[in-house]
């Protein structure tokens, strides 16, 4: 099942945003969409961000994805979470090996990138 999500920013009827206007913007964006029947759910989270000239323009993010063709492809990617995470800030989107979503960030006081990558088999950090 392939899907797009659109979301668009919202323009003041004169055209223009002022600066509170452009402050209360929404531009990051994250939709669960789910399937299924009574018994059975999928579900996939999808992360959409509004980049842009928000003062003059209405601005579009779009994101795709797709899940599994069967059900039981679902679950038999999933990475897991590393135990241990202190010092970062980490949004799962998607565990799924085939689709993995990762956002990470150093927390407070530390500096760097950070980085998540996909593991490299079914149930691992």
């Amino acid at each position: 099942v392939e899907f797009t999500l659109e979301v668009y920013s919202a323009l003041a009827s004169e055209g223009k945003n002022s600066e509170e206007e452009k402050g209360r913007q929404v531009t990051n964006w994250l939709s669960t969409t789910m399937l299924g029947k009574p018994g059975h759910l999928a579900w996939m989270k999808v992360a959409v961000n509004i980049n842009g000239d928000l003062n003059s323009k209405m601005v579009k993010g779009i994101a795709g994805s797709e899940l599994p063709a069967a059900a039981k492809d679902i679950y038999a990617g999933d990475c897991l979470r590393p135990a241990d995470v202190r010092g970062y800030h980490v949004t799962e989107l998607s565990l799924f090996r085939s689709n993995f979503n990762v956002m990470t960030a150093c927390a407070g006081m530390y500096r760097g990138v950070a980085v998540a990558t996909v593991c490299t088999d079914h149930d691992k950090p």
